[in-house]
């Protein structure tokens, strides 16, 4: 007898101790995504910002389950691209899954170098549309064939019928990266508390964070205090999903000024983020030793290694 729909039962709905864990986890997996898209400077490749990305969750004991860094457009035609030895030129989208205590927690985050494609902000913008209406709809008692119709019916207004079928819209997660997928006729029925992950995207826009369906409501368990933010209001309520984050280099930031950037509330210049190392990121744990670091791994010489690809 098949006893995996039995114990996957088991695994929903969330204790009050996952939840803790969950929310916990979150932080450390925003933080170490966001600085690493920080960090993105032109010619650096996809596969050395996974490097760091993994080397930040590692050493804070969280597992890197999948790690995706998308440049220029690449998840056009790969929508389950990982990453490559290609340089970035122009903006990267960097999504991770990771895990701690058995719990898995995903984010996904878009920088752009000195200036915003204006073909990605036009995506970006549809694809927040979609990622607020599904946050906003994911109550506790719905069934998720329920909630996939008002997503849809987004894609169509704007005339993409099909694109929600190149890649996954959403899917519940837990102790297992997917726990339920959402498919247009699932009956699985959303219980307080249910982690779930939304990431819609359109051409090269994604956008991805992990929620909680709470009794109250959906809780935005990846919701970032410093990066850009979009307000989408659904049903006369604002929901908050990131925007873009531009980042200027030091030629670009002498000949204009942050003020531009600053009015649009979607995107701005990224020069006040957090340090790598600050206290807030850590994960205490009464089961590990205390390893706060005062020097970035970062700022260690890197002229042992070679430049020329292992592949080459």
């Amino acid at each position: 007898r098949n006893v995996a729909k039995d114990v996957a039962r088991l695994r929903q709905p969330l204790t009050e101790l996952e939840v803790d864990r969950i929310r916990r986890l979150s932080k450390v997996l925003v933080h170490a995504v966001e600085i690493s898209a920080r960090h993105i400077r032109p010619g650096a490749s996809e596969a050395s910002v996974a490097g760091e990305l993994s080397n930040r969750l590692i050493r804070r004991t969280v597992t890197p389950v999948r790690i995706q860094v998308c440049a220029d457009g690449r998840n056009i035609r790969y929508r389950h691209w990982s990453y490559s030895e290609d340089p970035i030129e122009s903006y990267a989208t960097v999504s991770c899954v990771a895990k701690r205590w058995g719990l898995h927690v995903a984010v996904s985050r878009t920088v752009c170098l000195n200036q915003v494609p204006e073909e990605l902000w036009a995506s970006h913008q549809k694809a927040v549309l979609m990622h607020a209406t599904g946050m906003y709809f994911s109550r506790t008692g719905r069934q998720l064939k329920e909630i996939w119709p008002k997503v849809r019916r987004i894609y169509d207004k704007f005339g993409m019928p099909t694109e929600w079928q190149l890649a996954d819209q959403a899917e519940i997660i837990g102790y297992r990266a997917m726990e339920h997928q959402l498919t247009p006729d699932s009956e699985f029925e959303l219980q307080a508390p249910t982690a779930m992950y939304w990431h819609p995207g359109v051409n090269a826009a994604l956008t991805g964070d992990t929620i909680l369906v709470m009794p109250g409501g959906c809780e935005i368990v990846t919701r970032s205090a410093v990066w850009p933010q979009l307000r989408v209001q659904v049903k006369r309520h604002d929901v908050s999903c990131c925007g873009l984050l531009l980042i200027r280099d030091e030629k670009t930031q002498d000949k204009g000024s942050n003020e531009d950037a600053e009015k649009t509330p979607s995107h701005f210049a990224g020069l006040n983020l957090p340090d790598d190392d600050s206290d807030g990121s850590r994960m205490d744990s009464i089961w590990e030793l205390d390893m706060t670091a005062h020097q970035s791994v970062f700022e260690e010489s890197e002229t042992e290694y070679s430049e020329q690809s292992v592949l080459d």
